[in-house]
């Protein structure tokens, strides 16, 4: 059986389905960008067999990539009934080291794009100040420039 056929692939799916709707109405909010996905046709067809980028579409642009990477933890709990399990393994954060176990294995299901639009410089620049994740201080290193020389 092939991994994405397991059920817990699938329910991990779902799960990444329905944070998807909630993600992408935040940074609708957050970035004042429609991320319904439309517009996105152009860049779906730069991968359909024999379609030949005008030279005006060939001129660059910046985009910017949103994923999710999906993991399964799975954990042993002995407890006398699975809904202790459950919350065993999601409530308990006393920050006590005694409470604290880790996960009996981990497997990476797999990176899932959720949503990508364009952006310009301006933009960029001011992510580089208000994203405190990022590694602001290596500027436009951070952007993956494709050759299409290669």
């Amino acid at each position: 059986m092939k991994i994405k056929d397991s059920k817990i692939a699938k329910e991990a799916k779902a799960a990444a389905e329905h944070q998807l709707g909630f993600y992408r109405e935040m940074m609708a909010k957050e970035d004042g960008f429609d991320t319904r996905g439309e517009g996105m046709e152009p860049l779906i067809d730069a991968f359909n067999e024999g379609y030949k980028m005008s030279e005006k579409e060939s001129k660059k642009k910046l985009f910017v990539v949103d994923t999710i990477s999906t993991f399964r933890q799975r954990y042993v709990v002995e407890a006398e009934c699975l809904e202790h399990a459950y919350d065993e393994v999601t409530m308990v954060n006393s920050g006590d080291p005694a409470d604290a176990f880790g996960e009996f294995s981990q497997l990476w299901l797999g990176e899932t794009i959720v949503d990508g639009r364009e952006i310009k410089m301006k933009h960029f620049n001011k992510m580089l100040v208000e994203d405190k994740e990022c590694s602001s201080w290596m500027g436009e290193n951070l952007i993956r420039r494709i050759d299409y020389s290669r």
